[in-house]
């Protein structure tokens, strides 16, 4: 890779962060260090987040990092308009947690919403033939 490659590269990312504001992207250059010195991607999007940082394995200790704040501050993902779009496996790993900092009711709440919205989903593959029973 040549060098004015590499720094248009380094241009274009600086460009990405600096007008940042409509990107749903994260950009990982560099390690894991800079994203947990710089958590807002976690309150900002959490269910993005989670859904890359358990979809590949280097990003193991990323991902324990956000199980961390996510059980000190539940809300950033319970609350999140994207709640109901997380893998089962995703919270299955958010409820095994036993340091889960809320209520179990709203915890049962927020779970009660997330099987709403994928059993309207199922509901509607079923009754327009896209899956087999």
């Amino acid at each position: 890779m040549s060098f004015q490659y590499c720094s248009e590269v380094i241009k274009d990312f600086e460009e990405a962060l600096e007008n940042g504001d409509n990107y749903d992207v994260i950009i990982i250059a560099g390690g894991t260090i800079y994203l947990i010195e710089n958590e807002a991607f976690l309150y900002k999007d959490p269910v993005s987040t989670l859904q890359v940082v358990n979809q590949h394995e280097p990003f193991e200790g990323l991902k324990d990092y956000c199980q961390e704040i996510i059980s000190e501050e539940p809300r950033i993902l319970f609350s999140s308009e994207k709640f109901p779009l997380l893998e089962k496996s995703i919270i299955t790993m958010v409820l095994q947690r036993d340091d889960l900092n809320m209520e179990e009711i709203d915890i049962w709440e927020s779970l009660l919403r997330w099987i709403f919205v994928h059993y309207q989903k199922s509901a509607k593959m079923i009754l327009y033939g896209h899956q087999k029973i």
